[in-house]
């Protein structure tokens, strides 16, 4: 008899896969409750509980900082200096163990990137572009942009060997129409948002994450010195995911999957959007994951055909965006089934898929009651095939 075990691995932005948290059976062919002639076989009688397929469920490592790491370092000049602007030097390293994209690449690498108290940092391109897009006003006395600066419009990747670096120079001028100020600030601050790895055309597939560093004057040497960030913020909220019915054909009751999310970081953190979150709705390949505390059992059956459980009729939400706090430490589960969904029975039963995959967006809106912005991943995982 042929009983197919499988696993959920995940699949997230950074498609990463840890360990198996559960295991289904396998049944031996030679079980001597198996022993029947197969010529004699009424295939129109079989129970398709009898060719049950278990699944296990992997959870995704967890979500973290992005495996390209910046630094940055002060090369020389000053913002005063007719010889040479103030310039810093931008580096990103790949920290992990594969090769790696990263884009939009020069926005990774600060081209453009403007201070709120109006500085700009300009890439040193050959002698003859820089010359153009920068120069020392005298009235001033400061480096000031001669134009708006714009890149081309199209998305660039940047490609990183493990532990392969690449670094970039970049002019610290006032920017194009801004006043020059009286006094030299005493910090400028820049910050620069990517995605790596960044596939074209498929950033869902990649972690975004976000990088800033601080220019902070020396009052006793009177020149700047560059502060970074220590390292890419870290992704308060952590999901787990496990399966509490791993029998996809079961006569009792569907699949069941059961997803949290718990708040690691010391601070109270609200997030959205808190149904989309936990997974309501998530679909693939003619299947899709209701909350079984929200679902009447009314509203899903078991086909007698395929032994698989199918949603009737669909499931609304509320238009509202909904949001959900957790305390340091707090956990929330959302136990979920995974149904067929409607008229999608007939595919399906002639063969269920090798894997499928689930995948929801996640949002931080506050942290201890304070509004962030643009902090948000993706996270998912897969039901995979596993033949035992």
């Amino acid at each position: 008899m042929d009983r197919r075990t499988f696993v959920a691995g995940t699949a997230t932005t950074v498609a990463l896969t840890a360990g198996c948290l559960a295991s289904g059976e396998s049944r031996s062919d030679d079980d001597p409750s198996n022993g029947s002639n197969d010529d004699e076989s009424d295939d129109s009688k079989k129970d398709p509980s009898a060719e049950q397929r278990p699944y296990t469920v992997v959870g995704d490592e967890t979500i973290g900082g992005s495996p390209v790491q910046h630094e940055v370092t002060v090369v020389d000049g000053d913002l005063h200096s007719p010889d040479s602007p103030l310039r810093v030097e931008v580096t990103v390293t790949n920290t992990s163990d594969e090769t790696l994209t990263y884009g939009e690449r020069r926005e990774t690498l600060f081209w453009g990137n403007r201070s709120e108290n109006g500085f700009t940092l300009l890439p040193e391109l050959d002698s003859e572009t820089t010359s153009t897009i920068r120069e020392f006003d005298t009235e001033s006395e400061y480096w000031v942009a001669t134009s708006p600066f714009a890149t081309t419009t199209d998305y660039q990747v940047g490609t990183l060997e493990p532990d392969e670096s690449r670094s970039e120079t970049l002019s610290v001028v006032v920017s194009h129409q801004e006043e020059p100020p009286e006094n030299p600030p005493t910090e400028m601050s820049f910050n620069t948002r990517f995605r790596a790895p960044a596939d074209v055309g498929s950033e869902t597939e990649s972690q975004p994450s976000e990088w800033g560093f601080t220019l902070s004057l020396d009052g006793d040497t009177e020149s700047y010195v560059a502060d970074g960030d220590e390292a890419v913020r870290e992704f308060p909220l952590q999901y787990t995911v496990d399966l509490a019915q791993a029998q996809m054909q079961s006569p009792d009751e569907p699949m069941q999957v059961e997803v949290s999310l718990t708040n690691e970081s010391d601070q109270r953190v609200q997030y959205g959007e808190r149904r989309t979150a936990m997974f309501w709705n998530a679909r693939d390949d003619g299947f899709v994951l209701y909350p079984e505390q929200e679902l009447p059992d009314e509203n899903y059956e078991r086909d007698a055909d395929s032994g698989l459980w199918v949603a009737e009729g669909g499931f609304g939400m509320t238009m509202d965006y909904q949001f959900e706090t957790l305390e340091p430490g707090e956990t929330r589960s959302e136990t979920l089934l995974v149904l067929v969904q409607p008229d999608e029975t007939e595919e399906i039963r002639e063969s269920l898929p090798s894997e499928l995959s689930f995948e929801t967006p996640l949002s931080i809106t506050q942290l201890d009651g304070e509004s962030v912005d643009d902090v948000s991943t993706n996270w998912g995982f897969a039901l995979q095939e596993n033949a035992e």
